[in-house]
């Protein structure tokens, strides 16, 4: 919960950093909030497209969770 509470408030200084798009992320998926952890994840991705910073580490971990995210789901959701 402080994680989360910490990458929130971070994105309220910095709304167009994909580091800490994909903080909210991991914090979300540890919470449980699939839904918030695929959306944060997406953002972290579209703000490197963009030209964001730290392209390579949140790429990375951006794919891995949302890899890892896509396996949770149940089969007909994925179709």
């Amino acid at each position: 919960e402080y994680g989360l509470a910490m990458a929130e408030l971070g994105l309220e200084a910095h709304p167009d950093s994909p580091m800490l798009h994909l903080g909210v992320a991991m914090n979300q998926h540890l919470a449980g909030n699939s839904s918030a952890a695929r959306t944060a994840a997406e953002e972290a991705l579209r703000l490197v497209a963009a030209g964001g910073e730290d392209a390579g580490f949140v790429t990375v971990h951006s794919r891995e969770l949302l890899e890892e995210l896509a396996v949770e789901l149940p089969a007909a959701v994925n179709e």
